[in-house]
């Protein structure tokens, strides 16, 4: 019961995070999130560090941001773990108003359709039960590949409502920053 409140305190637990780059940045900027040479490992974001200077590393700008650990997930949990099935099917049905022939394309690799019109409700159960076995990670690169990463930010941080991801490498932990509201410290 003790080891389980102490795990509990830690990830209830606000921290300070940090971004290094050498370009006076000002904002967390979603176009940023997903650049074709970037690497988008931990999931879709801009990357801080728990450590400054693991973030100097990365350049002389150092910007923070205070973050609350419990409106992050590890992003190499499975989806399961985090997202459930009606907020992942919201998630999809709002894609599928965005571009509705690329929703099909992706669909259809999960289920038989003729077209686009043949999606419906149990489209997308089928499809929402085999992609939450995705890490987090995973399924956030798979899903903004489908209609962008802008417009994939804005349902994410709409619908979903987790602020990024987390993992461990090595004694750092790396943070993906997926929620453009955060307010950056100098």
């Amino acid at each position: 019961m003790i080891k389980t409140v102490k795990f509990q305190k830690l990830l209830d637990e606000d921290v300070k995070i940090y971004h290094g780059d050498n370009h006076n940045t000002k904002r967390i900027d979603i176009k940023m999130m997903m650049q074709q040479n970037a690497n988008n490992q931990e999931g879709i974001g801009i990357y801080f560090s728990d450590d400054i200077s693991t973030a100097e590393h990365y350049g002389s700008n150092v910007i923070s941001i205070d973050i609350s650990k419990k409106n992050f997930v590890e992003s190499r949990d499975l989806a399961n773990l985090h997202i459930s099935k009606q907020k992942l099917i919201l998630l999809l049905k709002a894609m599928t108003k965005i571009d509705k022939d690329e929703m099909f394309y992706y669909m259809s690799d999960y289920t038989t359709l003729i077209g686009p019109d043949d999606i419906t409700n149990s489209t997308y159960l089928k499809v929402v039960d085999m992609i939450l076995d995705n890490e987090v990670r995973n399924l956030q690169i798979e899903l903004a590949r489908i209609i962008g990463v802008k417009s994939f930010v804005k349902l994410w941080n709409k619908i979903i409502k987790i602020d990024g991801t987390y993992h461990r490498n090595g004694s750092d932990i790396w943070y993906a920053v997926i929620n453009p509201e955060y307010n950056l410290n100098k």
